[in-house]
C-alpha cells in the first residue's frame, strides 16, 4: 500500500509555505495542493522516499526563488482579473435603459452647475464626496479584514489586491489631483460649453467608476471566495 499525504502532513506543509514567505492562504492552498500532489506522484514510483525528501525534490522544482515567481503570477492575473471585471461591470452598465439614465443625469448636473450661482462650490463638493466615499469604504473594508484576520490568521491575496489597487489605487487619486491642481482658483468657467460639459460628465462617470471599484468588486469578489472558500467570512 502507497503512502498517502496525511492531514497532519497538509498542515506541515502549510507551515512549509508560509516558512518560505508564502503570507496569503490562498496562494499557500494552491501550493499545498501541487507539493502534496508532487509528493504522492513521487510514491508510486519510490514508495519507499521519506516525506521530507520528497519535499525537498518537489520545493527544488521551484528554482532559484522558491515560491515567490508563482505569488508574482498569481499577483498580476488576480489584479488583471479585477480591473477586467470592472471594465467588463462598466461595459455591461451601458445599456438601454441605462444609457438614457446616465445621458439624463449628465444633463441634470449641468443645469446645476449652470443655473447655480454656486456652481464652483457645488462641483468641489461633488469631487470631495467622490473622494471621501471610497476612503470611508477602504477603512471599513481594511477594519474587516484586520478584524478577521486577528481572529482566524488567515491572509487572502485578493483582499490585499482590492485594498492596494482597488479602492486605493490610482483611480482614487483623480479627484485629489484635481482639488490639488485648482485650490487656488476660486471657481472654474462653467459658462464655457464645453468646461460644463466635461466637468458633469466627470461627476457622474466618474461616480459610476468609484461605485464599482469602492462597493460592488469588493462584495462580488467576496462572494466568489466564499464559493472557493467556505471557511472564509469577512466579519
Amino acid at each position: 500500500m502507497k503512502p498517502i499525504i496525511t492531514e497532519d502532513r497538509i498542515q506541515e506543509l502549510y507551515a512549509f509555505t508560509r516558512q518560505h514567505f508564502v503570507v496569503h492562504y490562498d496562494i499557500q492552498t494552491e501550493l499545498v495542493d501541487h507539493l502534496a500532489n508532487g509528493i504522492e506522484a513521487q510514491w508510486e514510483e519510490h514508495p519507499l522516499r521519506t516525506f521530507e525528501d520528497a519535499l525537498h525534490i518537489e520545493f527544488k522544482k521551484f528554482g532559484v526563488f522558491g515560491f515567490q515567481d508563482v505569488v508574482e503570477q498569481r499577483t498580476k492575473a488576480l489584479t488583471k482579473y479585477y480591473w477586467k471585471e470592472v471594465w467588463r461591470l462598466f461595459k455591461q452598465y451601458f445599456r438601454l435603459p441605462k444609457i438614457i439614465m446616465t445621458v439624463a443625469l449628465v444633463l441634470m448636473v449641468q443645469m446645476l452647475l449652470k443655473f447655480s450661482p454656486y456652481s464652483g462650490t457645488i462641483f468641489y463638493g461633488f469631487v470631495c464626496l467622490l473622494f471621501l466615499l471610497p476612503v470611508f469604504k477602504i477603512w471599513r473594508f481594511g477594519s474587516r479584514v484586520k478584524k478577521r484576520r486577528k481572529s482566524k490568521e488567515k491572509h487572502y491575496l485578493f483582499e490585499d489586491i482590492i485594498l492596494s489597487l482597488g479602492t486605493g489605487g490610482f483611480v482614487l487619486q483623480i479627484p485629489l489631483q484635481f482639488l490639488l491642481h485648482f485650490h487656488n482658483r476660486t471657481e472654474l468657467n462653467f459658462d464655457n460649453p464645453w468646461v460644463l460639459w466635461i466637468g458633469s460628465s466627470f461627476v457622474v462617470f466618474y461616480g459610476f467608476v468609484m461605485y464599482l471599484v469602492a462597493f460592488y468588486i469588493p462584495k462580488h469578489m467576496e462572494e466568489n471566495m466564499k464559493k472557493m472558500y467556505p471557511e472564509y467570512t469577512l466579519v
